[in-house]
């Protein structure tokens, strides 16, 4: 068991026997609901009447944001029970009365068990500084955005963007890079280039096309002997 925790249960104990309220105790998400993004929480240092850890009602959970439109959802797995009180997420667990009437769940804290997203950066990312932020997950997918301003995700699945708006990509100073290891797929009904590179791709099919009109053969014979001047050929792709 953590160590702080326990030190907060023996704390708990003699509080509940000097019958002195505590108004905040840890606990373990045993259950979650991402509609209502509410859990339920087994609190290892209060018991029932049978002795085992209380099981809490469902209770709200807190978030970075919500409401309006605006939304920070985590959907957690849960796990903890009577037998195995802290096999879920811990939280901080706040009691608004003496009966535990009313609760909620304010706050949740890395630990032991669960290290912050800057312990699990992967091999060769660069120590986090000051004014970083970092999300993770499970997978270990991560978002980080550098303090500097640079923007980085890290992850073994898909990236996904859907819209029904445009999607732009603007540098100002630097180069926009694609690096893949099979094919880039760009499937649209027309496609725009801009002059320089549309002069590169231009290019690029007609020197591969005089290739081909230079180097076919009809039945045995061999080359032409006469090859395509360039002004006699058809642009393959018009640049504004």
């Amino acid at each position: 068991m953590i160590a702080d925790e326990l030190v907060h249960q023996i704390k708990q104990a003699v509080a509940q026997a000097m019958i002195d309220f505590r108004p905040f105790v840890y606990g373990h998400i045993a259950s979650y609901d991402p509609a209502g993004h509410r859990v339920r929480c087994i609190i290892p240092c209060m018991q029932d009447d049978s002795g085992e850890p209380v099981l809490t009602p469902w209770m709200p959970m807190g978030t970075l944001s919500a409401g309006q439109g605006y939304g920070v959802q985590i959907v957690y797995q849960g796990g903890a029970t009577a037998q195995n009180p802290t096999n879920g997420e811990q939280v901080l667990i706040g009691l608004f009365d003496r009966h535990r009437g009313v609760s909620a769940v304010p706050a949740m804290h890395f630990h032991d068990n669960a290290q912050p997203p800057a312990t699990q950066l992967p091999k060769g990312a660069s120590p986090v500084v000051a004014g970083d932020v970092l999300i993770s997950n499970p997978s270990m997918s991560l978002l980080r955005l550098h303090a500097n301003g640079d923007l980085e995700y890290t992850g073994t699945g898909k990236v996904i963007a859907t819209t029904t708006g445009d999607v732009t990509v603007t540098t100002s100073q630097g180069t926009a890079t694609v690096n893949a290891n099979k094919a880039v797929n760009i499937i649209a009904p027309a496609i725009s280039l801009a002059q320089a590179i549309g002069d590169t791709v231009q290019n690029l099919c007609t020197t591969a096309f005089r290739n081909w009109a230079a180097s076919h053969t009809h039945q045995n014979t061999g080359p032409p002997l006469t090859q395509p001047p360039a002004n006699g050929l058809t642009s393959i792709v018009s640049a504004e």
